[in-house]
């Protein structure tokens, strides 16, 4: 075997063994929670941002909404969205969201109730995230909790 064909065996092993496709392949981006920022007023101190993620240092709940980051336009296939993070106590309500420039905004809720770490994420199809429309995840986090990041997968 010529070291070319080695080269062509290889990538097309390695295409296979992590799902690429050609075009059709999925993108994938991950942004921390830092990113996230305060939708209700609370003092700066309250929300920590560290290396772990973002902690809610508050004995409230603290609201809060974070940018969808995408890496290319919508395909057929739609949007997931993930986010991951730990919850010691109470609930975590959180709200996939796509808003139109005209206006309008659909939305899709999920939740989790502590103690525990979770990933939990939702759906937005193609028809859902309309040109010229931007994404975000609102959350309401209790006290203490903590989110660590956003996956998008397109």
């Amino acid at each position: 075997m010529t070291t070319t064909q080695r080269a062509v065996s290889t990538a097309l092993a390695l295409g296979a063994l992590l799902g690429v496709q050609g075009s059709a392949c999925a993108a994938s981006t991950t942004v921390h929670a830092s990113i996230c920022v305060a939708e209700d007023i609370i003092p700066a101190t309250d929300l920590a941002r560290g290396i772990d993620g973002l902690t809610n240092k508050s004995s409230e709940t603290a609201y809060i909404a974070c940018p969808i980051v995408r890496s290319k336009d919508p395909s057929a296939a739609g949007m997931h969205a993930f986010v991951s993070g730990f919850v010691p106590n109470g609930t975590l309500w959180c709200t996939l969201w796509s808003a139109k420039k005209s206006g309008g905004a659909i939305g899709q809720a999920f939740n989790f109730t502590g103690p525990g770490t979770f990933q939990l994420g939702n759906f937005l199809s193609q028809a859902e995230m309309p040109w010229q429309s931007v994404q975000s995840v609102e959350c309401s986090l209790p006290p203490n909790a903590q989110l660590f990041n956003i996956t998008v997968i397109l």
